[in-house]
């Protein structure tokens, strides 16, 4: 049972487990075939699937942006309004509700992803995917103009302007 409650642990809803255990990271046993990224049961992995599909049938009217799902529209959306629904217990500072996890870590210290190459721990996922290009040498984004690649999509969008 989740201390505190009446719930039994199995079957919680992650964001619940989340207010009790801000370092925990369910088992993600479901992988992507195409990415490699996991995901913790076969519908959510399922969904993930269609970010790979050319079809984006939901458009931003704000910026134009294509995405794959209602909700992702809905996520995407509040970069434009700002409306940050999830806050910090801890220091009230308020996030989209995503980065409320990543940010918590920051009060806990915890780095739950390690690289398995050099054993350097990081916050995020998207960040130790980022640390292993350097020891593959793997640069994904690749320049239209010059053809030069390019670690992160950010670099590549700072070296077109």
């Amino acid at each position: 049972m989740c201390a505190g409650s009446k719930h039994i642990t199995q079957g919680v809803p992650r964001r619940h487990l989340l207010e009790h255990k801000p370092n925990y990271i369910p088992e993600n046993k479901f992988q992507c075939d195409t990415c490699g990224k996991t995901f913790t049961s076969a519908p959510v992995l399922k969904q993930h699937m269609v970010c790979h599909l050319a079809v984006k049938p939901y458009e931003c009217n704000q910026c134009g942006k294509r995405v794959t799902s209602k909700s992702s529209l809905k996520n995407h959306m509040r970069s434009h309004t700002g409306e940050r629904p999830a806050v910090c217990k801890v220091c009230s500072k308020a996030f989209y509700r995503g980065y409320l996890t990543t940010h918590m870590r920051s009060h806990t210290g915890a780095k739950p992803y390690t690289c398995t190459t050099c054993d350097k721990s990081f916050t995020q996922r998207s960040t130790l995917v980022i640390h292993q290009r350097s020891h593959t040498g793997l640069r994904p984004y690749q320049c239209p103009t010059c053809s030069k690649d390019f670690v992160t999509k950010t670099l590549l969008k700072y070296h077109e302007k």
